[in-house]
């Protein structure tokens, strides 16, 4: 079964590179990870070049804020998964 995981964020979430990066190292085989930005800080789009050039990774940004309902739609519409999966960029995830 594909999940995607769809990642919405403002401007640079406080865990996005460690959760970028565990889900680029998550063994499961069948996955997408959706990250929406809006109005990314340059730090955000450091971390985020870090993992553009990974095939499972989609990076979509939005220079204005257009909110969170709008980046989850996006998500959901970006998504080609059997099932989604709903991370905020500021959420710790241990190992």
């Amino acid at each position: 079964m594909k999940v995607s995981v769809i990642l919405p964020v403002y401007r640079n979430g406080s865990c996005l590179n460690e959760i970028l990066k565990y889900l680029s190292e998550d063994p499961y085989p069948e996955k997408e990870v959706i990250v929406i930005v809006d109005e990314p800080t340059k730090e955000c789009l450091n971390t985020l070049n870090n993992f553009s050039t990974l095939n499972h990774f989609k990076i979509i940004l939005n220079q204005k804020r257009r909110g969170k309902v709008n980046a989850l739609n996006r998500g959901v519409e970006e998504s080609s998964g059997e099932l989604l999966l709903f991370l905020d960029s500021d959420v710790y995830i241990p190992d």
